[in-house]
């Protein structure tokens, strides 16, 4: 595989993971690296068929676990942080995050609920 198109290819998924809308990160990578949009929105269709390459994981179930339990420690800690925190800006900046993990949570389901009825 070229060596532009890995780090494109990890540059999206770096973006996304920080939580950058995909219309953000393909206006961005589509200028960085001269290619059109459509080119990298069809990166993240293909997604599938690259992304063991691109970030080496050997065993992509236990990846996923580890993800999840990390993902789950956050939300605890937002949850925890909510109802203790000292002052309102911590707790309603625990709320949002908490928020935010469940939004994406729903979405994640959601996407995986159409896959499969597929």
């Amino acid at each position: 595989m070229r060596a532009d198109l890995i780090a494109r290819r990890r540059d999206l998924l770096k973006d996304l993971a920080f939580g950058i809308s995909l219309h953000d990160v393909v206006e961005h990578l589509s200028q960085k690296y001269m290619v059109s949009q459509s080119a990298i929105y069809k990166d993240w269709k293909r997604r599938r068929t690259w992304l063991d390459s691109i970030i080496g994981i050997d065993d992509p179930t236990a990846f996923f676990l580890e993800l999840m339990a990390a993902h789950q420690e956050v939300k605890r800690l937002a949850v925890k942080e909510y109802l203790t925190g000292d002052n309102s800006a911590a707790r309603i900046g625990a709320l949002r995050l908490n928020q935010m993990i469940v939004t994406r949570d729903l979405i994640t389901r959601v996407e995986r609920l159409e896959t499969q009825a597929r």
